[in-house]
């Protein structure tokens, strides 16, 4: 529960025989990565129609009541893994900032999906740097990475944004 990433390269795997294979959790979230991956792509279609019209998915004969607990499943497997090696706090920024920014910025799901993963990838380099040079917690400043690229969406999304919304309400007023 209270994993920290900085101690990731100190649990390492090690063999009978002495043989170091690498750090412990890298096996385990590979192992995870690797279902996630699968249960998307094989389930995408009814993720997909489950997620986003269940009315739909339940004419049609797809059971949105097992499809959602497998995606609680998947959610509940990963969440598991990831708190040992990183920790609650990092886990929680890195499961709700990424989607969330990804929602404010487009309405396209395969798009949300790459943005996610692509955020994901940005949160966690520039949270390392940003933690190095302050030289703080790497999960807190990951946490803040994340968050201030929320808030950065939230602000200026093209179509959700605040400011966006703002500049449009007041131009219907002018020309109204």
């Amino acid at each position: 529960l209270h994993g920290e990433i900085a101690y990731i390269p100190l649990d390492l795997w090690i063999t009978d025989s002495g043989l170091i294979l690498g750090p412990r959790v890298l096996y385990v979230s590979g192992f995870v990565f690797i279902l996630i991956i699968l249960f998307i792509t094989l389930g995408y279609k009814e993720l997909y129609l489950t997620t986003f019209d269940p009315a739909f998915a339940t004419a049609i004969g797809i059971s949105t009541v097992l499809w959602h607990y497998l995606l609680m499943a998947a959610v509940s497997l990963t969440t598991v893994a990831s708190f040992e090696s990183v920790g609650a706090i990092l886990v929680v920024a890195l499961m709700i900032a990424p989607p969330a920014t990804a929602y404010l910025l487009t309405e396209s799901f395969p798009k949300m999906l790459l943005i996610t993963a692509i955020l994901g990838v940005i949160i966690s380099v520039a949270g390392y740097f940003l933690a190095a040079y302050l030289d703080g917690s790497i999960a807190g400043a990951m946490s803040s990475v994340a968050g201030l690229l929320f808030v950065l969406a939230f602000l200026f999304s093209p179509s959700e944004g605040i400011v966006f919304s703002k500049a449009q309400h007041k131009e219907i007023k002018t020309n109204g």
